[in-house]
């Protein structure tokens, strides 16, 4: 409804106030959901790039083993006839058992120390051609020395199937070497051990040599064409470089049927091969996608319901203010019968009541109305008076309510994270546990349940703070305040922090004045503010600097100072010391698993039993931290103290 007069474009307050809660609460929601989507992303890259790198070193493993078999093969032969001193038709019978046995094997030989032939068998045909031929055998006898040998790949003209061939070298029971026993080996029995590799559902595992071309796929007609991959990135980084330069993280890329996958190989050392693992991206990060959707999902539901709630709010509150605004229009047209029906208990409830009393002084007397108008126009002075005052009121308690809403927040957000984060790990290791393969490694177990127990701990560590903190802030930390000696606390903390700082290749120093006076102090919290300080100072402090405590009498009270020939603090970051989850050096903070708190809750911890805590520090020269506590007085109260709540 418009008031009539009015020609500016009327807007409904009950619409305006929805649309504000709606924008406020999608503000809030894509904050929240677009941070939690981020770090659930960055886990699962950790965990897949974890499952590749352990699946690529299993595949290497298994080829490896493959052509260690094959070098195990030729060495049992040599023990089994003793061919340092058997006869060239005993050799031959062994060569043609194990020729029997070992499939993959095509040629079998003996060479003499002459690098003449002693015994050969084959498995081809008069019409195939081997590649145990004189050029061959003599450069394998040339280093016979070496303990085992392995050819570069050969293909073969007639099968174009992959081979490599291998020695061992021929020693009498005195280890003196009589000659070199030599086999080719056809690789194709090598395709079915790289085809039966598992990588999750549809994932793709394949061995490349060092020029970067195809000696194993489940696709043999690939490996028959000898296929170069050196296109693909994962083989030319594997080809192009060496071992201790390549990076081993899993990587998204285009793999060797043309679709997009998460890749990364493990080299075999020796031969210069490398198995290359792919998964499909869209396995990989199947989890990932479902949980995106998931969270979509909940995001449009919220703003569903946010809206609904905005609106249903808005009428609430606005529906006193309606009531008001008709009846008055009412009466301003002279209609004195009419009533203000709003019952809240409020100063629109209050205004409505002074409108009806107004109406019902009028159908009395006319004839007052002078007077009454007189009276009215008092009475309504007062009450705006009385109206702005508490207007006032309320917009500073709204100030300062948005303030604690604002800080609140941040809180929660920064506390979140810091709480997500050795969840995460513990999260992840437990994962990287269920596989059954690290579950039957002794040394792997262990590492993991160490890193868990860490994480463990650090959590434990984290939300003690985080309360301690928390107490502060709403003043709801109880000390225990009584007297207590320095000189005891002095010894104390010489005793056990004297060890935590020589750990650390840092010299100690501790000083005590002369007849230091007792404290009114918490004496388990003053131990934690010293403790605080001194392990805040080692790690900051390099190897062969020096921490120093040093306790005297200052006035009225006791003063410590925590003194390092640190790094200092730079100027710049010097005024936020104090604040929660500050972090002077984040990545030093990270590296030593800090929680950002120790300082503020140090300064709320010397505020609360009436001291002050300061600092001086210049970058390169160290930091001196100062606090005070009152000197204990006989008569005073002691006993049981929160932060001004109690």
């Amino acid at each position: 409804m418009k008031i009539p007069g009015n020609t500016s474009k009327f807007r409904s307050l009950t619409f305006t106030l929805a649309v504000a809660f709606l924008a406020l609460s999608a503000i809030m929601l894509m904050i929240s959901s677009s941070m939690n989507m981020y770090f659930s992303i960055q886990t699962q890259q950790s965990v897949i790039d974890s499952q590749q790198k352990l699946i690529a070193k299993e595949a290497a493993d298994s080829v490896r083993g493959f052509i260690a078999e094959k070098f195990s093969e030729l060495e049992g032969a040599v023990k089994l006839c003793d061919m340092g001193i058997s006869t060239n038709e005993e050799q031959k019978k062994v060569l043609d058992k194990l020729l029997g046995i070992e499939h993959s094997f095509r040629q079998i030989a003996t060479l003499d120390m002459q690098g003449n032939e002693l015994a050969k068998v084959s498995r081809l045909s008069s019409l195939q051609v081997g590649y145990l031929n004189e050029e061959v055998l003599h450069d394998f006898f040339t280093d016979a020395e070496k303990e085992r040998q392995i050819s570069p790949i050969f293909i073969d003209e007639t099968t174009s199937e992959p081979l490599i061939i291998i020695s061992v070298p021929i020693t009498d029971i005195f280890g003196d070497l009589k000659g070199v026993l030599v086999a080719d080996v056809n690789l194709k029995f090598m395709w079915d051990l790289v085809a039966g590799i598992k990588v999750g559902e549809s994932g793709t595992t394949y061995v490349v040599d060092g020029d970067g071309n195809l000696i194993a796929f489940s696709d043999i007609s690939r490996v028959l064409r000898r296929e170069s991959l050196i296109y693909l990135d994962e083989v030319s980084e594997f080809a192009m470089g060496n071992e201790k330069v390549h990076t081993d993280e899993a990587e998204i890329s285009i793999g060797i049927t043309g679709n997009q996958v998460v890749t990364t190989h493990a080299h075999l050392g020796i031969p210069d091969w490398a198995v290359v693992v792919e998964m499909p991206v869209e396995e990989a990060y199947r989890d990932v996608i479902m949980e995106l959707t998931l969270s979509v999902a909940v995001i449009i539901m919220s703003f569903v319901l946010a809206i609904l709630a905005g609106f249903y709010l808005s009428r609430r509150i606005t529906r006193p203010i309606i009531s008001l605004r008709d009846a008055a229009i009412k009466i301003g047209k002279g209609n004195l019968d009419a009533k203000i029906r709003v019952k809240t208990k409020n100063e629109v409830g209050e205004l409505a009541s002074a409108f009806n009393q107004m109406t019902g002084d009028l159908k009395k007397s006319r004839k007052k109305l002078e007077e009454y108008s007189r009276t009215l126009e008092e009475k309504v002075k007062e009450r705006t008076k009385e109206l702005e005052i508490k207007d006032k009121k309320l917009l500073s308690q709204n100030v300062d309510l948005k303030r604690l809403d604002k800080e609140k927040d941040e809180f929660i957000s920064i506390a979140a994270h810091e709480l997500k984060t050795p969840l995460t790990s513990i999260k992840g290791f437990a994962q990287l546990m269920q596989n059954d393969k690290i579950m039957g490694d002794k040394e792997k177990r262990k590492h993991y349940l160490e890193l868990v127990n860490e994480n463990t701990v650090r959590l434990y560590n984290l939300i003690l703070d985080l309360v301690d903190s928390s107490r502060l802030s709403l003043g709801k930390l109880d000390l225990d305040i009584t007297e207590v000696d320095a000189s005891k606390v002095f010894s104390d903390i010489r005793e056990n922090m004297s060890i935590v700082i020589k750990e650390k290749g840092i010299k100690p120093v501790f000083s005590m004045g002369q007849n230091i006076p007792k404290m009114s102090a918490d004496p388990e919290r003053l131990m934690q503010i010293i403790r605080n300080l001194i392990v805040n100072a080692t790690h900051f402090t390099p190897k062969g600097g020096t921490i120093s405590l040093s306790v005297m009498k200052k006035g009225d009270f006791v003063q410590f100072e925590i003194k390092d020939t640190g790094e200092g603090i730079p100027k710049e970051k010097q005024k936020h010391i104090f604040s929660r989850f500050y972090q002077a050096d984040a990545s030093l903070t990270r590296k030593v698993k800090g929680s950002g708190l120790g300082l503020s809750i140090c300064q709320g911890l010397v505020e609360l039993m009436g001291g002050k805590i300061w600092f001086k520090s210049a970058e390169g020269k160290g930091t001196t931290f100062y606090f005070t506590l009152p000197i204990y007085k006989e008569g005073a109260k002691i006993g049981k103290k929160d932060n001004g709540s109690g």
